[in-house]
């Protein structure tokens, strides 16, 4: 299935970007093709970039996935499971699908701290078995918003790490500096509290 253009506007395949500008529609149409089954019962058909791993987490890889008729790119995880119904990884796997399946059909103000899942499947290539799961493609990370947010100081528009801002932060650097990065993690708790908050509600 190729994905291009429903407009008549002039312009080319390689113009047109995914919806989180990292690829040409072009670039989309040479990826794998997959397919999820949305929590309302639907068939989401994604274009996925199998060879960029996006994140790793301790039951598999995510790749950046493309849904043209959502017109939003998501983030495919997939993982590894054996066929046994008493195998470990597939009772964690099926147990992340039965959690996020019941926040993901909350009300939007309900849940809107928590990743939001639009489906998921399990499919079966080179006699191995996979849980794809097709969650929001969020941002960045904690750590690497927090490494990237503090790159430029606006006081004194100096470049520094991570490490020299903790190092700042222990007494090196003005207090206005110091400031703004207690200003920074105070915001990045609070959003976490609000997501431990929605999800103990439940």
């Amino acid at each position: 299935m190729e994905f291009g253009e429903s407009s008549g506007k002039a312009k080319t395949k390689l113009s047109v970007k995914c919806h989180c500008r990292k690829y040409s529609i072009e670039q989309i149409n040479l990826h794998i093709d997959r397919t999820i089954y949305s929590v309302d019962g639907g068939i989401i058909n994604l274009k996925v970039d199998e060879n960029e791993i996006i994140g790793q987490g301790d039951l598999g890889s995510v790749f950046h996935a493309y849904w043209n008729e959502g017109g939003v790119c998501l983030a495919l995880k997939s993982s590894h499971i054996l066929n046994s119904p008493s195998d470990n990884k597939r009772i964690w796997a099926e147990n992340e699908v039965k959690i996020l399946e019941y926040f993901s059909n909350l009300e939007e103000n309900e849940r809107n701290y928590i990743i939001y899942m639009y489906g998921h499947n399990e499919i079966k290539e080179n006699r191995k078995n996979f849980k794809l799961v097709g969650l929001e493609l969020a941002g960045m990370n904690f750590l690497y918003y927090f490494n990237e947010i503090i790159q430029i100081y606006p006081e004194t528009e100096e470049k520094i790490g991570l490490f020299d801002s903790f190092k700042r932060k222990f007494g090196i650097g003005t207090n206005t500096s110091i400031n703004r990065l207690e200003s920074i993690l105070t915001d990045m708790l609070k959003c976490s509290a609000r997501a431990l908050e929605q999800f103990h509600k439940r």
